[in-house]
């Protein structure tokens, strides 16, 4: 990831964090959802929910399985907008040699990426 592209998610992050902070609290209780975690899901940029879809189908799961429980994708999701990892995270999914799940054992979602993949 360059400088720039640094600073355009950063940018990105503080526009969508203002966004967030309108977001009515009547609706946060209708989707059982604090404030900080919807927050930091609001707050993914374009760039995170990339990475964690590739992340997913490193692992064998598609988007589809994972919208077919939402609260699994809002626990994904979650676990990844609050991930520390996003610089190992962005270096093995921008690795030119290639990555696979067993490279990616950094990545707070692996044990739910397996158990999807296996269906459980």
């Amino acid at each position: 990831m360059t400088l720039i592209d640094s600073f355009r998610e950063w940018r990105e992050e503080r526009r969508l964090a203002q966004e967030a902070a309108d977001f009515p609290e009547a609706e946060l209780d209708g989707l059982g959802l604090n404030r900080g975690d919807f927050n930091a899901i609001a707050t993914m940029t374009a760039a995170r929910v990339a990475r964690m879809e590739i992340m997913a189908g490193l692992h064998g799961v598609s988007d589809a399985a994972i919208d077919a429980c939402p609260e699994t994708r809002l626990g994904i999701s979650l676990t990844c907008a609050r991930c520390g990892h996003v610089r190992a995270c962005t270096r093995e999914l921008t690795d030119p040699e290639g990555t696979t799940a067993d490279r990616c054992g950094f990545c707070p979602n692996s044990d739910t990426f397996q158990a999807l993949a296996r269906g459980t």
